[in-house]
């Protein structure tokens, strides 16, 4: 972490970029005490009520799985150098798009813009909007446009978006009178269209010559088709049956967070066309979960220039709402580190009387840090309002339009304090805005009717182009391990879980057998006739060789690692694998402090900031084929064993592990992610179906040498990956009849590559 020196620390009034220290009087009214931003405080606080308001000492534990929450802390991991960093940010910016379900990035569709002005002014005018981000979806909003002289520009302006956060209905929002009183009391807004903050912005930014854009998150304003929070209907469940929040659509990665996510890449896709705005100078900025909008749009989007996420980023709290929040999004990283992915470019945060007010200490010294490992600390700043509620006022906003105009060189006329000052305007009418009118008619397919329709696009789509990366020579091999290996390395993150999930070997403990010669003694343990099995065959009668079993149900406590003769054979039971209390339900985060978490929010606290148990298994298998290799060196052989459908966890497993294991047998009973019903199911995994479901993790085990067991044959994809990794001949499917333990284990020591 770096230090925050003195010059960092300036007043308004000081011509330099660092942490600026706002006070009232240079935003024209001098200090009153507020006793709470009242209704907006309220509203921030609804959306976090179902999570806690008092927090754990601990996180949550069940089942001796410690659960994380986004109020646990999330400090940025500095990198030691810019490589180190470019490694970093591939590795988060991955996470990011993975989780919104936009890894790889869908295929863009057409747009079908719908542009219509609306009111026409002397300094500018006002279009409503609504453009097609997927087939029949319609993002809606306002396009400012500035005038000079009296006409529309033509020569490319700076292009600004806004997403707006979690104000009800914010495109069309007003102040309450008493909230108003407050702001206009303490400094937070100097004029009675303050009363629209984000009216304000849109018109003062026009004025000054950018063009603005300002769009409905989904299920606020004219955004009808689908609601804000679709799991909130659902009061009795965690899951609903279908639609978002559903198994189903968690198993391919579908959520709202994500579609807010491509509504906002679609929308820079369509500024870049449009004449008169210069498509490289375009911001994002936005407030709460508009500020989380811009944070993740800038994270992922290498044409914006310019990001302002305002009362957002910081290490404490990480976004309250659904939309803020997806499977895999906050594992071992957090909002620090999102909006860190924008460096070098210009980058400016505000702060308010929350979650990050504690930001100039915690958080952005670490910002700092890397942009001076670029060279360029100048390209960052902290706009800092801890005398303010929650809410982008008028001192935040004219913060940000200098900084704009700073860096776009726009040569707006400033003041002594360098600031870009807004002027007041007439309030403009919802029927003014509002992009549904009598000839561009309100779409009559809403809700759970309409989710599902664009989730069955979304699935279709996405197997579509997916099936275009199975792999048919060397080139598009490396293409399938980028895509779907990527997103394995992802969902797994072993090294990222810094040993969590780790099982400890007792390899001093491990006994010295004899080889018998029948293998059907019940007396026997398992690990006993497995060996006696394998040490029929030639193969495992020369050299060291070494075998990590797992099973479906895992071992007794009386089966330790077994030596007879030159095999090893190394039992691994995976957590929740008790032999007198299997888990059969998968823990969920439901707590926060004493206080329960709402139904409509355990599955995203529990996935967005923790391992399912089906990856903490994948984990466990890992670590103990690691720790083999450690204890008896490169020299020798290591089998990886998965028996009676445990092949779903080792074959995960075995795709991250590369050469550490020489040979594998999986056994996958014929197991497929897809007819996983219940999210606390223990092999539930979010997106474990997206990628081509089981058969795509074993194709990323080619070319490792593979017995198959559990499939009717070797799936399409697993065959075509072992082709082109010329690997066809190492790996072979047992014929899919049924057969005791011991007749099984004979045939895989007959037929193991």
């Amino acid at each position: 972490m770096t230090s925050i020196s003195q010059n960092d620390i300036v007043t308004p009034q000081t011509p330099q970029y660092g942490i600026r220290w706002h006070d009232r009087q240079t935003h024209r009214r001098r200090p009153v005490e507020l006793l709470l931003g009242a209704l907006l405080v309220l509203f921030v606080a609804w959306l976090v009520a179902d999570v806690a308001s008092a927090r754990a000492d601990e996180p949550m534990e069940d089942d001796g799985i410690a659960l994380r929450s986004l109020y646990d802390g999330f400090p940025m991991q500095m990198p030691e150098n810019l490589d180190e960093w470019q490694e970093r940010r591939e590795e988060v910016r991955r996470r990011i798009l993975l989780s919104n379900g936009l890894w790889p990035l869908p295929e863009r569709t057409p747009l079908n813009p719908f542009v219509e002005r609306c009111v026409e002014q002397d300094e500018l005018n006002v279009y409503r909007v609504t453009l097609e981000s997927y087939p029949g979806f319609y993002v809606t909003g306002n396009l400012y446009v500035p005038k000079k002289d009296g006409r529309e520009i033509t020569v490319p302006a700076p292009g600004v978006m806004y997403a707006h956060g979690h104000w009800q209905d914010a495109r069309f929002y007003r102040m309450p009178d008493n909230e108003m009183k407050q702001n206009l009391e303490s400094g937070g807004e100097s004029f009675e269209s303050g009363r629209s903050p984000m009216q304000s912005f849109c018109v003062n930014m026009a004025r000054n010559g950018a063009v603005v854009f300002i769009y409905d998150m989904v299920g606020h304003s004219d955004s009808v088709q689908i609601d804000h929070m679709p799991l909130a209907r659902s009061t009795q469940t965690v899951t609903r049956p279908e639609g978002f929040g559903s198994v189903k659509a968690e198993l391919h990665l579908q959520n709202t967070m994500g579609l807010h996510t491509w509504n906002s890449v679609r929308i820079v896709d369509w500024l870049e066309t449009l004449p008169f705005v210069d498509a490289k100078r375009i911001a994002v900025t936005g407030a709460s979960g508009g500020g989380t909008q811009s944070m993740i749009l800038s994270a992922i989007d290498d044409r914006l220039a310019v990001s302002c996420p305002a009362v957002m980023v910081s290490t404490d709290m990480q976004g309250g709402c659904t939309c803020e929040n997806a499977p895999y999004m906050r594992l071992h990283a957090g909002n620090i580190d999102f909006a860190s992915l924008f460096a070098p470019k210009p980058l400016a945060m505000t702060t308010a009387d929350d979650w990050t007010k504690n930001m100039p200490t915690q958080g952005f010294p670490d910002i700092k840090a890397l942009y001076e490992m670029y060279g360029c600390p100048e390209n960052v700043t902290l706009f800092h309002f801890p005398q303010f509620p929650h809410n982008y006022n008028q001192p935040a906003r004219e913060s940000v339009y200098s900084w704009i105009n700073r860096h776009f060189e726009m040569g707006i006329e400033t003041d002594e304090h360098g600031l870009v000052r807004e002027q007041p305007f007439e309030l403009l009418s919802n029927n003014d805005l509002t992009v549904w009118t009598p000839t561009h008619l309100k779409p009559e397919v809403t809700g759970l009717a309409f989710e599902k329709t664009l989730l069955a696009w979304q699935t279709r789509a996405s197997n579509e182009q997916l099936a275009k990366l199975v792999p048919r020579d060397a080139e598009t091999l490396a293409e399938f391990r980028r895509v779907v290996g990527g997103a394995m390395r992802t969902i797994v993150d072993y090294a990222g879980s810094k040993g969590e999930n780790d099982v400890t070997l007792d390899f001093e403990s491990a006994t010295n057998e004899t080889l018998t010669q029948k293998n059907d003694d019940a007396k026997q343990g398992l690990v006993q006739r497995i060996a006696n099995a394998l040490l029929q065959k030639p193969k495992f009668q020369s050299g060291r060789h070494l075998a990590v079993v797992v099973t479906c149900n895992g071992f007794g406590e009386t089966e330790p690692i077994v030596t007879v003769d030159k095999l090893t054979i190394i039992p691994l039971s995976l957590i929740g694998q008790k032999p007198q209390q299997p888990m059969t339900k998968a823990p969920l985060f439901t707590k926060q402090g004493n206080d329960d978490v709402g139904l409509a929010y355990q599955y995203l606290y529990t996935f967005g900031y923790n391992d399912s148990v089906f990856v903490r298994r994948v984990h466990n298998i890992i670590s103990a084929v690691e720790q083999t290799r450690e204890t008896y060196g490169e020299s020798c052989t290591v089998t990886l064993i998965a028996l009676d459908g445990a092949g779903k966890w080792a074959a995960l497993a075995a795709s991250q592990l590369g050469t550490k294991v020489d040979s594998l047998v999986i056994d996958t009973a014929g197991f497929r992610f897809e007819n996983v019903d219940a999210i606390d199911d223990p092999d539930f995994l979010p997106g474990g179906a997206k990628y081509f479901d089981l058969p795509g993790m074993i194709a990323l085990c080619a070319p490792t040498p593979m017995l198959l067991l559990g499939e009717k044959e070797i799936p399409e994809v697993v065959a075509a990956t072992y082709k082109a990794a010329n690997a066809e001949t190492v790996i072979k499917c047992l014929d899919n009849q049924p057969m005791t333990f011991d007749e099984k284990i004979a045939r895989i020591a007959e037929k193991l590559p």
